[in-house]
């Protein structure tokens, strides 16, 4: 872990007088958090003195700033004391003033220092949260030492779990920046912890880089890393069998390390030298060791230490013939390295990375959409011109079908009465009928054609069969580049708001939202499903009706990516479905439309669905479930068509097609057909 180094300052006697003079308390208090940060690693209990005296002052002038500092300075105290969770306790307190105060560079360093403190005490899952908070303030900042810092942090993370590569592609960008900055400090930490890591994988430059680092810390006065340093190189000298100078490493280190009573520093000397005496077979003495370390770890609180201990106590008693007590010591070690190294950590740190990269890419995708809006926007505004202008004549047009149906029902009423008025009804329903046609064929340029789905999709069929000529359930397609930067192909299968001509009018609204958002550069199935609704209420607010305009659609979006072989998908009250090896699997959706609701201010959720080889994912709208008929004139209902997809499922797209349309003409037989229906299928 990479933590505040302490200040170190020569002029040590000249900041004491200082604080005597000092003619207000606000400057007194920093003084005192000064004067103790400089004892941190030469005299913990003067430290201590001066930042409780700074935290009495600040708290008696009401100096927030101070009193965060105080506590800061306290749980950095208790780190060096190997007093982890009292630790951690003090940062949080100075963590919650510094974000009341916005103080965002401290706020950015505390969150490492809690995450250093959960590391050392073997909780990974809850250091790595912490120190991702710390990288994303640092970002944020645009503070590229305070990345690198960050970044060193996590790469120890993933050196604590045993992935020794993962940590290197961590820590050596970030040691190549502090060489560019020239901070030393950051530059002797790194080339330690490299140099661990090496000597890990027994590669022959471990010791130049320890070597390297000792030399920076000597010359800085840096004392706690050079107990830290040496420890390090006696068990590199251990592993190379160089017992004399790994011993003559480790008692210079104990010495500074009992002189400063630093005893985070204690508990790894002590494991060392009981690793030195084992490896000369000093059982006797290596469990004495042992057994310092231990009773500093456990006050601690530290689980991974503890359990290095516990294993080495093991070890320790099975060479001198101790079985039962060896292997009671083995259990030991083992519950406490399953409590740090389960599966559940692993996967709370591995969600922990995925959530803070896609944060991230979704970061820089917005701040570069925002410059692509700024150059387009002027573009945008006329095409939205020219659509609307198109909108409202193809509006008239199915206005003019509107009226057709209303006028042909009276005429119905009226042919009793009068022969003569059959020929012009036969003309004026021709004229309209052919206006409908026409009206139909705009709305069908509208939807997915066959060239799209073909290009995009190796396998497929569409059961496309509106109740009337114009429909208000529709396909739509398009290719786009997602967040991650992949191009995939998005699939809308939706049903609008009635159907016929009202169905009709919604369905090129809702196409045209959709179309609004993509070109608003959403990508994620999510954002796309929530930017329409928000078009789609906005448009209809003014619509005259008492509610404000409650119509939209229910719709399903899948965003295929299938040379990774995978979608992500968002639902509104429409399912998707995926049939593999004779069972299916229901993809449910949100149970909320895309339109005015009491839930419209709610996300819809995207999901991310792994596919394979020969899957078959079904897309559908609820018009044949709702279809009447049967012996008894009961819908068809969810349940059956599930039977028959599973049951057509290995057929060829082209005859699944022909068994659904079957399954829907036996079924309804002479009854009229209530809705209109969709049902797409893709074969993987």
């Amino acid at each position: 872990m990479i933590f505040a180094f302490s200040q170190n300052s020569k002029n040590l006697d000249s900041l004491l007088n200082v604080v005597k003079i000092a003619k207000d308390d606000t400057s007194k208090t920093n003084l005192l958090n000064k004067i103790s940060t400089t004892y941190l690693e030469t005299d913990l209990e003067k430290s201590l003195d001066f930042a409780k005296r700074s935290l009495a002052l600040s708290e008696k002038i009401g100096f927030k700033k101070g009193i965060a500092n105080a506590y800061f300075l306290m749980g950095n105290i208790c780190n060096y004391k190997a007093e982890h969770l009292e630790a951690a306790n003090w940062f949080k307190r100075s963590l919650a003033i510094r974000k009341e105060l916005s103080l965002m560079t401290d706020v950015g360093q505390t969150y490492s220092s809690i995450g250093y403190c959960y590391e050392d005490m073997g909780n990974f899952p809850e250091a790595k949260k912490n120190y991702l908070a710390s990288l994303k303030i640092r970002e944020q900042l645009k503070d590229k030492i305070g990345i690198a810092k960050c970044n060193a942090n996590i790469g120890n993370v993933y050196y604590q779990n045993g992935n020794i590569p993962e940590a290197l592609k961590f820590l050596l960008p970030a040691l190549k920046v502090f060489e560019e900055f020239g901070d030393k400090r950051m530059i002797a930490a790194l080339s330690h912890n490299v140099g661990t890591m090496y000597m890990y994988q027994n590669k022959p430059e471990a010791m130049s880089f320890l070597q390297a680092a000792l030399k920076i810390n000597e010359e800085m006065g840096n004392r706690f890393w050079k107990t830290n340093n040496l420890g390090t190189m006696s068990e590199l000298y251990r592993r190379q069998g160089n017992y004399a100078e790994a011993e003559k490493c480790l008692k210079t280190s104990l010495a500074l390390l009992e002189e400063s009573g630093q005893k985070e520093g204690m508990v790894n000397i002590y494991i060392l030298m009981s690793n030195l005496l084992t490896s000369q077979k000093k059982y006797n003495e290596a469990s004495v060791q042992i057994h310092k370390a231990l009773a500093i770890a456990e006050k601690s609180g530290s689980i991974s230490r503890r359990q290095a201990c516990y294993a080495k106590l093991g070890e320790i008693e099975q060479n001198l013939g101790n079985y039962k007590k060896s292997l009671e010591y083995f259990k030991t070690s083992i519950i406490l390295r399953d409590s740090v190294f389960n599966k559940e950590n692993i996967k709370k740190m591995t969600q922990q990375q995925m959530q803070y990269d896609f944060d991230k890419k979704e970061t820089l995708a917005k701040e570069a959409q925002e410059k692509k809006d700024i150059i387009i926007q002027n573009e945008i505004q006329n095409q939205k011109n020219l659509r609307n202008a198109f909108i409202g004549g193809f509006i008239l047009v199915l206005l003019a079908a509107s009226l057709f149906f209303f006028q042909r029902n009276k005429i119905n009423k009226e042919k009793k009465r009068s022969d003569q008025l059959l020929h012009l009804v036969e003309e004026k329903h021709k004229e309209i009928k052919d206006s409908i046609n026409y009206a139909e064929r705009i709305q069908r340029s509208f939807i997915a054609t066959n060239e799209i789905l073909s290009e995009n999709l190796n396998d497929h069929f569409v059961f496309f069969k509106p109740k009337d000529i114009v429909s208000g359930d529709f396909y739509w397609a398009t290719k786009l580049v997602s967040s991650s930067g992949v191009e995939n192909f998005i699939l809308v299968t939706a049903d609008s708001t009635g159907h016929g001509v009202p169905g009709a009018i919604m369905s090129l609204l809702n196409i045209t939202s959709l179309e609004s958002a993509i070109k608003d550069g959403f990508t994620d199935p999510s954002e796309i499903l929530n930017d329409t609704r928000k078009t789609i209420i906005e448009r209809l607010k003014k619509d005259g009706s008492a509610e404000g305009g409650k119509d939209g659609m229910d719709a399903s979006l899948i965003s295929f990516d299938l040379k990774n072989n995978k979608f992500t998908y968002s639902a509104a009250n429409n399912p998707v479905w995926v049939v593999r090896e004779n069972k299916i699997i229901e993809l449910d959706p949100d149970k909320m439309p895309i339109g005015k609701h009491d839930k419209d201010h709610v996300s819809f959720t995207q999901r991310e669905f792994i596919l394979q080889k020969n899957d078959v994912v079904y897309a559908l709208t609820d018009g044949m479930p709702d279809q009447f008929g049967g012996p008894k004139g009961k819908k068809f209902m969810y349940k059956q068509l599930k039977e028959l997809l599973i049951a057509i499922s290995t057929e060829s797209m082209e005859i699944q097609k022909q068994k659904l349309t079957n399954a829907l003409n036996d079924w309804k037989g002479n009854l009229e057909q209530v809705d209109d229906i969709c049902v797409i299928g893709i074969k993987i």
